[in-house]
């Protein structure tokens, strides 16, 4: 696995030294002959079914990644992804570390999941999300309503996202924040995603649209956040090949174009 992964992964172990310590407290004061049984028994049995919910999720998320094979038991994974995922989120801040670090590496262990679904939709079933500030701020043919407004100028990569998402026959939608993502999504109904965002929209994005498919791409910010950012188009082209072929690009779709999008606009 990556190090970003593993990032992600060793904060949730350390997230889960609480619920060890309750255990231990449990059986080392015997709460048994201080509270009585019936309250120690039963502080005693959810914390025990709260760790092993949790490992277990933990090692099927590990099995997933590490075989490429996915499981049928999603109750694991939905306390990882609700339960545990906040609680590295702030064992990872206490640490030191950026939220957007960790927000990343929980990015990109969910790709790695998405992976492991085997996944195949129909091309009309693939729905492209891009956050509205890809389009450059000064351009007066505004996308958000329509990205036909869309001019193809060549200043900024909205021209080069419509063409590939004609290209494999993809839906294409823009939106504006993670409200208006989600309403999008709610309203055509995908059966998968490859959504462009920052880190911090794309882990509240995949919260809330799981179990359904969504692949993240963090997108790239040479002025800072939500003005004039970019995207590694590689990255969509490989999810694209993923989602309505089955498997991963072979051939990269060199993104020529990005960079020189990132460099022109500073």
């Amino acid at each position: 696995m990556r190090i970003k992964k593993r990032l992600f992964f060793g904060l949730v172990i350390l997230s889960l030294l609480p619920v060890l310590a309750g255990l231990w407290f449990i059986l080392a004061f015997s709460l048994w002959e201080q509270f009585g049984h019936a309250l120690a028994i039963i502080a005693f049995i959810f914390l025990t079914v709260l760790l092993v919910l949790a490992v277990f999720g933990l090692l099927s998320m590990i099995y997933m990644i590490e075989t490429g094979k996915g499981i049928k038991v999603k109750l694991p994974l939905r306390l990882i992804i609700d339960v545990f995922y906040p609680m590295a989120l702030r064992a990872g801040t206490f640490l030191g570390l950026s939220r957007e670090k960790i927000q990343n590496s929980f990015v990109e262990v969910s790709n790695a999941l998405v992976k492991t679904t085997k996944v195949q939709a129909a091309p009309e079933e693939v729905l492209i999300l891009i956050p509205h500030c890809i389009q450059l701020s000064d351009c007066t043919h505004k996308i958000t309503v329509d990205i036909n407004n869309c001019r193809g100028c060549g200043r900024c990569q909205v021209s080069q996202i419509r063409e590939l998402a004609n290209d494999y026959g993809v839906d294409l939608a823009v939106a504006t924040g993670g409200g208006m993502a989600r309403r999008i999504i709610q309203q055509r109904k995908p059966k998968a995603v490859v959504a462009v965002a920052c880190e911090r929209d794309l882990t509240s994005g995949l919260q809330e649209t799981f179990p359904l498919p969504v692949f993240g791409v963090v997108n790239l910010r040479p002025q800072g956040y939500c003005v004039n950012t970019a995207v590694d188009v590689d990255k969509l082209k490989s999810a694209l090949e993923f989602f309505v072929r089955g498997e991963p690009a072979n051939d990269a779709y060199r993104c020529r174009h990005y960079e020189e999008v990132a460099s022109t606009s500073l």
